[in-house]
């Protein structure tokens, strides 16, 4: 009401302050980054010792479980150092090493 009493139409325009440092959903997001980045920088990689080791990519080609064609599925998540480039591949978290057939292109087209 005071805010209409001032305005010369009588009008007033209010939203939501969706910048990130104000907004609760990004803030959570931001924290769990800011999190992760700490926890990466603590690991120190195994060939040279530099802090930062961690995933730096992803093989997709996991096999069909049915058919064994490769799917889209994760096959291996890829580790590695930012200075020395080492790198190690750990395969997929799956319990089996194969995909479901639900998630192959050629079972389930």
């Amino acid at each position: 009401a005071e805010c209409r009493s001032i305005s010369p139409k009588e009008k007033i325009w209010a939203e939501t302050d969706m910048r990130a440092h104000l907004n609760p959903t990004r803030m959570k997001i931001i924290t769990k980054l800011g999190e992760s980045l700490a926890k990466r920088l603590l690991t120190p990689c195994p060939d040279c010792g530099t802090p930062g080791w961690g995933k730096v990519d992803i093989e997709i080609g996991l096999p069909c479980d049915l058919c064994k064609f490769p799917t889209n599925e994760v096959k291996a998540e890829i580790f590695g150092c930012t200075k020395c480039y080492y790198k190690r591949t750990i395969p997929s978290k799956y319990e089996t090493n194969a995909a479901d057939p639900y998630f192959c292109g050629i079972c389930n087209p």
